[in-house]
């Protein structure tokens, strides 16, 4: 047997190894060598002369396609786009060269090879590429009809220089002799990119040549997947391994010390850590010596005998950088002028006159680092360190106390200044100015994470030292009043936690620096744990991860996943006795700890962001956290454990103020953001994993990034501006959340929803629509980032079909499959006509990510203003191996065929049988009606009414309505619901005239239970445990509260034009109207004169008087009424507005007609309103309108106000009499939603109706309310059941009414009521 196994063995080697190099007989001019360049025209550029000779082609080959820079190039050659100089040639003297600067399309070099026999050939090409700004192009290997995909490498200054040559191949098989094309494709973006070809070869395969298989995951070795888990490390073991960590940082200390070359002024000998700005004085240069100094002095004082050093480190090397750097430090600071920095200036602060931002943070840890060689120091040295903190702290004295939520916290500010107050008055507690110190100290804590409610605090903060509360040092908001904050202009993961660890440290300097050095703490406050258990909480216990580290739903500008939250974790924990804070510190410390295995050196991370300043933040955080358990030890405090704690912060939660939306299930966490500070609109979905939740990694590109995508418009940025930013439903651990997004300038629209649903799958859905006329050049929809990086895997396991391949993603694949999966822990699906993609590596914030792309195409295809381009459907699902991916791809029900056009709707399996349904009114007027579908185990029964099979939804557009169902019929005549407050019980209402037996089937606790049950009427069944029960039940009806009963509607002798239908504003049909740079081929224009030349947008209204205190002039500002449309834009040409505005009418009101108001105040402030005057005797009245409203910078609601950041916004809409006015916005944006308005008049009494709003701040239709207004109703209430009917006018003969008897201005289709008669329109 194993003779028969070698011989095998060996059959197979030879088979692989029979391989014939061919290139010479098939392929001409392989290495480009064959044209004279003597004989061609030189082409040189004035930046750095000469680029190459000009060709159209080379010799033997023919370029097609997008004309492009054609060069021949040698080694002497100068790239474009500052890219450098050619260098190297792989093969010969010469290669082919092709640039595109701003457009986009495709390039083909090909050439035809006449004969080529049948058989198996490998093609190769050596290539280097090179990107600028955002042209992410890639190029294609191509043999007849198979092709690979590889993306260009992102370029820098002078890439080429030593960017090296690399192989690219290609197998293919060649089905008969003759024919064979051979080549290379370009897809090109548009902003500037190249590449270079060279050195073809062709070789031929044996006949029974087989491909190698991938190898597969587990053969894939990683640091955290696999090896991290969750079990909880004692605290000695986690001190143990935290103090070696930063004794294995010490090569990386070693490697980055420089010693100066000259002593300071008093011939002390000094040196400094380097940075990108070594030895400056600037945040670069101190604070990265200042942290690394602490770090060495640190080890002196507290490893020896207790950790190893690395072999290439000595004890003396480490006490001699800690010594050196320190004087370096204490030397070149304002206070003592011992040396000047690298850059001839003094680094500092040391009054109100003379100081520089974040400089305390860098004193703080010089302060550190003193104490740590305290013992060492002279008298004079401890002088030197004195007169530095004093300095710093006469700023802090005399400096005012910064307040400020929105863009820019002063929370993290007020927490490093609190820093170096504790750090001084710890190291010289008997200092004469220690008193102010500590006032000052407390200011700055109760001020860092310093919250709304703290006005009205009056909690005394220490009282074993004075009466002071909360309330007599705050001084103003650093916090939202969610306790959230922003920096940088966005939620921002870093910055909402790290003040807690700068109170820590401030905490732990007190207290270790005066016990240590005069045995008793005389200085200590509450005030510096002032909102910490608040904000952990509040808001990070929210966020975190089953690893530890805190979501980040739009991503991070700092290197990602440094855990360096840990500090705030231990603060909480030593300091405030938190189990869940200690249990997340454990988390992120075996995250750190395995990090770290990953680079040689010893430093924390490879591809560091801002290089040693990154080192030495988060060295400074591991020594921290070991410091804080020294002095206050976690050793008896229990843990907590982590599924318990995800159940406790589980929930569906919208954090209102940073607009983010979250939930955590048992399989997984899914976010979204919308950021409007940084322009960028993403989300991602972290499984419930101690070892895996990484990856998927935050992502953000062209304003969007996961979830999202983007397409490539010609001509066009790749960009994205919100329309409507969330309109958002919950129930319980599950939330669902529709937005709108215009792209690419402006030139399509996309509509979406997200629907994270109580157990593992999360569905996408969306509608993509043409603004205006254009041509997409690329596809890269539902976005999806993947890791890989040392810290996770560098290489991923693609699944799908019945195959599988590896990838680290540095060369772009493409592959046909509705599904795949990524190394059996990440399965996606998604069923339409386009390639599935994976590739696109990149440096990620110090992560290398690729992106894989569950709906991809490079085909050029062109769209027009008002059409459908895409209707796609995406499903995620976390902790899911391939097997059970296919299987749910196999149960997966596309409805978008199902559905009326503009809608769009996906049923979704989970692995445990649920079904998911969601449906979302992007873009319709209409009805959704529709027969449920059948699953393997039977119709479903939904949240929403099927009568007889048939399901009817109505819902506004850019609302969504979806279901979690665990409850299965076997027969469509049946009508079925869920319970409205149980999804475990349905109703089951039999239609035939029969006592009948159907079959029931149930996902219960045990598995699938099938029932057979008789039914003469209704039935409700429930599941139980692992039983399904059954009883008699009455069929739920309807709650829709009708709110024309009772009254008697009066609109018509009272109210003109309650309805705009008089108007004729944007009334004419015009074609190839321009505005903001868009050219739409049909739409809307105005011919109706304003009512003042300076709003030109401020038009007549028939019947309702205008009511305008706006005060500026803007073109921008709206009054009018317009038409109805889901495609035709009203547009307002560049003199007159230049943008352009459509709305599609409510579908849950059929009485409303073809026109509605639309009010804008962009750019001016002041009332914008529009009245009309009614007078009405006494009696009880309802006013009926529609209403919606966009608010794209919304921060808050009440009612009567909406309120931005820098507008607010108050209704004008409704009624008003005797003084008294109800005015409302609706409760919610971007839905149509019924206004009801009621009021009493005890006598004859003018009423006002008024519509419209008011700004405080000219600003833009961001900050807003874009009102809609139609349908204006005015009802008297009836008396005693009995009403005098009043004889209609003339003008409401032929009156048209719906079959509930309200009024309509035109029939819809299907029976409506008109002089008495029921008719029907089809």
């Amino acid at each position: 047997m194993k003779t028969i196994l070698l011989l095998a063995s060996l059959a197979f080697s030879t088979s692989m190894m029979a391989q014939t190099d061919v290139t010479a007989e098939y392929v001409k001019n392989a290495s480009f060598e064959l044209d004279d360049l003597k004989t061609m025209e030189a082409v040189n550029n004035s930046a750095d002369g000469l680029r190459g000779y000009k060709t159209t082609a080379p010799s033997e080959w023919t370029v097609t396609g997008t004309g492009v820079t054609s060069l021949l190039v040698t080694t002497d050659c100068f790239t474009d786009n500052n890219f450098g100089k050619v260098t190297t040639i792989s093969d010969g003297t010469q290669a082919y060269y092709l640039r595109q600067g701003w457009s986009a399309g495709t390039t083909t070099l090909n050439q035809s090879i006449a004969s080529l026999p049948k058989g198996k050939y490998k093609l190769q090409a050596d290539v280097r590429s090179a990107y600028a700004n955002s042209a992410t192009s890639s190029f294609r290997l191509i043999a007849n009809d198979d092709n690979a995909t590889t993306s260009f490498a992102q370029g820098s200054a002078s890439y080429f220089t030593t960017a090296k040559w690399q192989t690219y191949e290609l197998n293919f098989e060649q089905e008969v002799d003759g024919l064979a094309e051979i080549g290379i494709g370009i897809d090109w973006q548009s902003g500037g990119s190249c590449i270079m070809i060279d050195n073809v070869r062709l070789t031929r395969l044996a006949d029974d040549y087989v491909e190698p298989g991938d190898p597969t995951e587990d053969q894939v070795k990683s640091v955290t997947e696999g090896i991290i888990n969750g079990d909880f490390i004692d605290e000695a073991t986690m001190q143990g391994d935290l103090l070696q960590m930063l004794a294995n940082f010490a090569t990386y200390l070693k490697n980055d010390f420089q010693t100066a070359q000259t002593p300071n002024s008093k011939g002390e000998p000094c040196g400094c850590f380097k940075s990108n700005s070594t030895m400056k004085n600037n945040e670069d240069g101190v604070r990265s010596n200042a942290d690394l100094s602490m770090i060495c002095a640190f080890l002196a004082k507290y490893g020896k005998d207790k950790v190893t050093l690395p072999a290439n480190v000595s004890w003396d090397d480490i006490e001699q950088m800690a010594m050196k750097s320190l004087v370096f430090a204490y030397s070149t600071h304002k206070a003592n002028k011992l040396k000047v920095c690298a850059d001839n200036n003094y680094w500092g602060s040391t009054s109100a006159s003379d100081h520089v931002w974040e400089s305390s943070l860098w004193a703080m840890s010089v302060a550190y680092s003193a104490f740590f060689q305290w013992d060492k120091l002279s008298d004079n040295q401890k002088g030197y360190i004195k007169a530095l903190l004093k300095a710093e702290c006469n700023y802090e004295l005399n400096r005012s106390i910064p307040t400020g939520y929105a863009g820019d916290t002063k929370a993290e500010e007020n927490g490093w200044e609190a820093d170096v107050l504790a750090a001084t008055l710890g190291l010289f507690p008997n200092d004469e100015l220690a008193p102010k110190w500590f006032a000052r100290l407390r200011e700055f804590a109760i001020n860092s994470y310093s919250h709304k409610d703290d006005a009205n605090n009056n909690t005394v903060i220490d009282p074993e030292y004075d009466n002071t509360t909360v309330a007599n040092l705050y001084k103003g908001q650093n916090l939202y009043n969610d306790y959230t904050l922003q920096n940088h202009n966005y939620f921002h993961t870093s910055y909402q936690n790290v003040v807690i660890q700068e109170l820590g440290e401030a905490a732990l300097a007190l207290k270790l620096f005066q016990t240590s050095l005069y045995g008793e703490e005389k200085w200590k406050t509450n005030a510096l744990m002032h909102n910490n258990d608040k904000v952990q909480k509040e808001v990070l216990n929210w966020l975190a991860l089953a690893d530890g580290e805190l979501a980040m739903p739009n991503g991070n500008d700092w290197s990602l996943f440094l855990y360096d939250q840990i500090t705030s974790y231990t603060t909480n924990a030593c300091f405030l006795r938190d189990a869940d804070a200690l249990m997340l510190e454990n988390l992120a410390y075996k995250m750190i700890k395995a990090r770290q295995t990953t680079t040689s050196d010893g430093s924390w991370l490879l591809r560091s962001d801002i290089g040693a300043r990154r080192m030495g933040v988060e060295t400074h955080r591991v020594m921290m956290t070991y410091l804080m358990h020294s002095v206050a030890s976690t050793a008896d405090l229990q843990a907590s454990d982590f599924e318990t704690f995800r159940q406790q912060y589980s929930a569906a939660k919208h954090i209102k103020s940073q607009n983010i939306v979250r939930a955590y299930t048992k399989d997984r966490f899914t976010t979204f953001s919308w950021a409007p500070g940084i322009s960028s609109y993403t989300g991602y979905i972290a499984s419930n994993s101690v070892d895996k939740n990484k990856i998927i990694v935050p992502y953000k590109q062209n304003n969007t990034g996961n979830f999202l995508g983007f397409y490539t418009v010609n001509g066009k940025k790749t960009n994205a501006t919100p329309v409507v930013n969330g309109v958002y439903q919950f129930d319980g651990d599950a939330w669902v959340m529709n937005g709108e997004l215009n792209t690419n300038e402006s030139t399509l629209n996309n509509r979406f929803a997200i629907y994270s649903t109580p157990g593992n799958a999360v569905i996408y859905l969306d509608y993509v629509s043409a603004l205006a006329d254009g041509t997409i050049t690329k596809e890269q929809g539902g976005l999806t980032a993947i890791s890989v990086d040392e810290l996770t895997k560098t290489h991923r396991t693609l699944y799908y079909d019945d195959t599988h391949k590896q990838s680290d993603g540095s060369q772009f694949m493409t592959f046909t499959s509705p599904w795949v999966n990524v190394d059996n822990a990440l399965g996606i699906i998604s069923h339409s006509d386009k390639l599935m993609g994976f590739g696109d590596r990149g440096n990620n914030n110090s992560i290398m990510t690729a992106k894989l792309y569950p709906s991809y195409s490079t085909k050029s295809r062109q769209f027009h203003n008002g059409e459908k381009v895409d209707s796609r459907n995406v499903v995620y699902y976390s902790n899911i191996d391939a097997t059970e991916t296919k299987q749910m791809s196999d149960e997966f029900i596309s409805l978008t065929d199902k559905l009326p056009e503009g809608w769009n709707g996906a049923l979704a399996a989970d692995p445990d049988g649920t079904r998911y349904l969601l449906l979302s009114n992007f873009m319709s007027d209409k009805k959704a009606e529709f027969e449920m579908p059948v699953t393997p185990l039977g119709i479903p029964v939904v949240s929403q009414p099927s009568f007889m099979g048939k399901l009817s939804v109505a819902i506004e557009q850019n609302n969504s309505v979806v279901s979690a169902t665990r409850i299965f019929v076997d027969d469509s005549s049946l009508s079925t619901v869920l319970d409205k407050d149980d999804n475990n019980s349905a109703y089951i209402q039999n239609m035939a005239d029969c006592v009948c037996d159907y079959n029931v089937r149930a996902i219960t606790d045990n598995g699938i239970v099938e029932k057979t049950i008789k039914i003469s009427d209704c039935a409700k069944v429930t599941i139980s445990g692992g039983d399904l029960l059954v009883e008699g039940a009455t069929f739920p009806t309807s709650e829709t509260e009708d709110f024309t009963k009772g009254y008697k509607d009066i609109t018509e002798n009272c109210v003109q034009n309650g309805n705009f239908e008089e108007d004729e504003t944007y009334g004419t049909v015009s074609t190839n109207i321009t505005s903001n740079g868009a050219t739409y081929a049909k739409c809307y224009t105005n011919k109706v004169a304003p009512i003042s030349s300076k709003w030109q947008n401020l038009l007549p209204v028939a019947g309702w008087t205008p009511n305008s205190t706006l005060s500026g002039g803007s073109n921008f500002c709206r009054m009018y009424s317009m038409p109805y449309s889901n495609t035709m834009f009203c547009v307002s040409p560049s003199n007159v507005g230049n943008y352009a505005a459509k709305t599609g009418r409510s579908v849950s009101d059929e009485t409303a007609g073809d026109r509605t108001l639309t009010v804008l105040n962009s750019w001016d402030k002041g009332n914008n309103a529009i009245t009309q005057k009614v007078s009405l005797p006494a009696g009880s009245y309802r006013v009926l309108l529609d209403m919606k409203y966009d608010c794209a910078n919304q921060t808050n609601n009440d009612g009567k106000k909406v309120t931005t950041a820098s507008n607010t916004n108050t209704s004008l809409t409704g009624v008003s009499y005797n003084g008294t006015t109800d005015y409302r916005y609706p409760d919610a944006p971007n839905t149509w939603q019924l206004m009801v308005y009621d009021f009493d008049l005890d006598t004859d009494t003018d009423v006002t109706l008024s519509l419209g709003y008011s700004s405080s701040a000219s600003t833009g239709a961001a900050n807003n309310t874009l009102l809609y207004i139609d349908n204006i109703r005015l009802l008297q209430k009836l008396t005693n059941g009995i009403s005098e009917i009043n004889t209609p006018s003339a003008s409401a003969n032929n009156a048209i009414f719906n079959i509930a008897g309200q009024r309509m201005t035109a029939p819809h289709k299907g029976l409506y009521i008109q002089n008495g008669r029921i008719k029907s329109k089809r």
